[in-house]
């Protein structure tokens, strides 16, 4: 079978062997305390307005309004502060990011789990830094990952929204072509970027025939699980309940919809993270 995955084996040698390989290190730390006035004023002005029934809000398990999440959450904020004061990989990381990215690759099924700012930023981060050099996408996939393709130098080839035999028939042509160039499968790394559930109609990306013709021909999946995060099989999204952790590479989701909260995170092998 051809191999157009990702060598990150060797890139990880290669910046060992530069000395450009950084690790976080987590400090287990009490935050910073100092003293600051009681803010003036009462209660905040209610605007004069119509009451509406909204359905377009991501908070899909209601927890922004739980008292148990709003209670941790200020214990949290008094424990550890509010911000973490640097760079993650200065003195910003704590034990608490790391309790989160343990959590979280226990949810998705995987061995580790980064965390980011959020979502926009999780995925920019991880397709630019993948550097594939083709990615497929599928043509309603997130403003995210359509800005991530054009960050990269990737050729992006889009195929039909959730159409399987399209992405086949696209992975064939450029397969072919790659032939007629005299390349090799191991001189590209391809990429198959899509979200799971797409959230302006609600459908759902064919995963298992994604990672069919994914593995026909080498190619790596990306899922963007942001709107099936917190759902579907102990809230593992749509990886997870069809059974894919060990055939899609990188899992990317949000917190800041069903986890009411803030922030985005990958996840997938130790290499990859």
């Amino acid at each position: 079978m051809a191999d157009r995955g990702f060598d990150l084996e060797d890139r990880l040698e290669t910046l060992e062997t530069n000395d450009l390989k950084r690790a976080l290190s987590p400090v287990d730390r009490v935050a910073e305390r100092g003293y600051f006035a009681q803010p003036s004023g009462g209660e905040l002005p209610v605007l004069e307005a119509d009451e509406a029934l909204v359905f377009a809000s991501n908070n899909y398990l209601g927890l922004t309004d739980d008292q148990r999440v709003q209670n941790a959450a200020r214990q949290a904020a008094a424990t550890v502060g509010t911000g973490a004061g640097a760079s993650r990989l200065v003195t910003g990381d704590t034990m608490v990011h790391r309790d989160l990215e343990r959590l979280l690759a226990e949810t998705k099924g995987t061995d580790r789990a980064l965390a980011f700012s959020s979502g926009y930023a999780a995925n920019v981060g991880t397709i630019t830094a993948l550097e594939p050099d083709v990615v497929f996408s599928d043509e309603l996939n997130h403003a995210s990952i359509i800005d991530a393709c054009r960050l990269t130098d990737a050729e992006t080839v889009v195929y039909d929204h959730c159409d399987a035999e399209s992405l086949r028939s696209m992975l064939e042509e450029r397969a072919d072509r790659a032939i007629r160039d005299g390349r090799e499968p191991a001189d590209e790394s391809w990429l198959i970027v899509t979200d799971s559930v797409f959230s302006m109609d609600g459908t759902i990306a064919p995963l298992q025939a994604i990672c069919d013709a994914a593995e026909a021909f080498g190619a790596w999946v990306m899922v963007d699980e942001a709107h099936a995060t917190g759902l579907y099989a102990d809230g593992g999204g749509v990886v997870q309940a069809e059974g894919l952790e060990d055939r899609v590479q990188v899992q990317m989701g949000t917190l800041s919809k069903a986890l009411a909260s803030q922030g985005g995170y990958v996840a997938g092998s130790a290499e990859l993270i």
